[in-house]
């Protein structure tokens, strides 16, 4: 059966790059509203599909007015932002930063499958988090699972450093496994790689790439701005990502090697709009829609993810997870818990790195335990720690000391998988180890346990690390034959998510990690010291 193509309609839709980035991964764009007639334009000339009207937010949501929002499977909003940017006035008392009630209204008589909200970073600012909670908290009263992410513009492909919220929410399932659908790229895009083939010192009116015309005064001033320094204006570094687009003054960036501000076009292409895209009205109109827009990669890889959000749910809760769901029970969730903390109290193995806070060094410790023996790490980790250090803003290895210490218990292939995990903790993450499963799982050498393991021990997160002791473990326990694949591991940690410890789920997982190291163990498993073997099917089998 031929499945039904996802549709999206774009409400506060500026010049329709929101829409375009969907329509692009698949999608049919129905069309959107907006207040900004020469946006609409715009709108209308690269998606003539849909139907983009002059309307105000407000009257879709309190006058009954019927139109194509009806037939949507996700509603797309980038609600203005000026209330709540900093390159703004900030002020929290901006009417349209309640335009959210209209929003709320419209979601709540469409009920759209998928509700998808973009701004920018300064809505999480204390001074707005009311208003941000009013936002979640009415869509989770709507009846949607609710989450949020802060992306870096530049990790999801796009050539500009452009922070954004995302808020996704799901009618029919976890919005969670929206977000384990995002890929980050592999590289930053840089403006030089982005420009490339763009004339800069000839005009095409056709594709917008016109100059501003600047007074002689002003050229003067721009050709004495050395490579990112300011005066009046910003010129962009040709070996980095864009700095934020912005139209401030109807002034974009200077252009890394002319003595002029850039053209819409080339703000375009900073965006990661195709030059397909031809953007309607006066310049300066112009360059207000190509600043406001949504950058194309990141609005594409969420529409992506939404697409696989439903097979990354099945890749979680198939047939393994709805196995161990029917053998469930909350007294043998409760003998595991207490058993699995206790054991660890009274019998936890005696490791350095447990005792640590340091999220970073929690990272390397996992990537060192990786399918390594604790005993054989133990040997090294304190050489180890003393060879990676962070320092001004980038990670400094000492190759020499690291590869010494790693020599000593064989691991080699560590000493790489360090290196690039570092240079992407700089470049995607500004050395900051994030919290979130998905952010973990774009991270070289980070698998579905480290993660977890992350999660858990660095930021005390309940989430269960799933490794050879776990498969060992639910196969012994249950009675269920497991064949070891990644996809089982996501269902054995979905389940083992219900189970953990919320208040200790370090000591939980600690616990449950040196119970199978010592008691369940791979070939002479203990079973006359183990207090869970009336509940165990193993032993009732021997």
């Amino acid at each position: 059966m031929k499945r039904r193509q996802l549709s999206c309609y774009d409400i506060c839709c500026g010049a329709g790059a929101f829409s375009f980035g969907f329509k692009s991964a698949g999608f049919k764009a129905l069309g959107g509203i907006d207040n900004n007639n020469h946006a609409i334009a715009t709108a209308q000339y690269n998606i003539p599909e849909g139907k983009w009207e002059h309307l105000p937010i407000e009257s879709l949501a309190t006058n009954g007015y019927k139109n194509s929002v009806y037939n949507a499977s996700v509603i797309i909003a980038g609600l203005p932002c000026q209330g709540f940017s900093t390159a703004g006035k900030c002020n929290p008392d901006d009417e349209r930063n309640h335009l959210y009630k209209d929003l709320l209204k419209i979601i709540n008589k469409v009920k759209p499958r998928f509700v998808v909200i973009e701004n920018v970073q300064g809505l999480l600012a204390k001074r707005n988090k009311n208003i941000f909670l009013r936002i979640t908290n009415g869509l989770k009263n709507i009846g949607y699972d609710v989450g949020y992410r802060l992306y870096e513009a530049a990790n999801l492909g796009a050539p500009q450093y452009r922070k954004r919220i995302l808020i996704v929410a799901s009618s029919k399932i976890p919005a969670r496994y929206v977000f384990e659908g995002i890929q980050f790229a592999e590289e930053h895009k840089t403006v030089r790689e982005a420009l490339r083939g763009v004339p800069p010192k000839r005009e095409i009116v056709s594709k917008n790439h016109t100059f501003m015309v600047h007074s002689k005064k002003v050229i003067n001033k721009i050709s004495k701005i050395t490579n990112g320094d300011i005066i009046s204006y910003k010129r962009l570094k040709n070996d980095l990502p864009s700095y934020t687009i912005i139209s401030g003054h109807n002034a974009l960036p200077v252009h890394p090697t002319e003595h002029r501000a850039i053209s819409n076009r080339e703000a375009a292409r900073l965006q990661g709009i195709p030059d397909s895209f031809i953007f309607q009205g006066p310049r300066t109109e112009q360059t207000v829609q190509v600043a406001n827009a949504v950058p194309f990669q990141m609005a594409k890889r969420i529409a992506v993810a939404i697409k696989k959000s439903e097979w990354v749910m099945k890749n979680n809760q198939g047939n393994l997870y709805n196995k161990l769901v029917a053998k469930y029970s909350k007294p043998s969730k409760e003998l595991l818990r207490k058993y699995l903390i206790r054991y660890y109290n009274n019998h936890g193995l005696n490791y350095p790195w447990r005792k640590i806070k340091d999220p970073y060094k929690i990272l390397l410790t996992e990537i060192l335990l990786q399918r390594t023996k604790g005993s054989m790490v133990k040997q090294i980790w304190r050489d180890v720690m003393t060879s990676v250090k962070p320092i001004n803003h980038n990670f400094k290895i000492n190759i020499k000391v690291l590869n010494k210490a790693i020599r000593k218990i064989g691991i080699f292939n560590r000493v790489q998988t360090i290196e690039n995990l570092n240079y992407k903790m700089v470049q995607y993450f500004r050395k900051k180890v994030p919290k979130n499963f998905d952010e973990l799982m774009n991270l070289p050498g980070v698998g579905i346990y480290i993660a977890a393991a992350v999660r858990t021990f660095a930021f005390n997160i309940p989430d269960f690390p799933v490794d050879s002791n776990a498969f060992r473990f639910i196969s012994r326990f249950y009675g269920i034959k497991i064949a070891g694949k990644k996809s089982e591991a996501r269902q054995i940690r979905e389940f083992m998510n219900i189970i953990i410890s919320a208040k200790k789920p370090k000591e939980f997982v600690y616990g449950f990690l040196d119970f199978c190291s010592v008691i369940c163990s791979p070939l002479s498993p203990k079973c006359n010291k183990c207090r869970l073997c009336n509940k165990c099917v193993y032993n009732k089998n021997l």
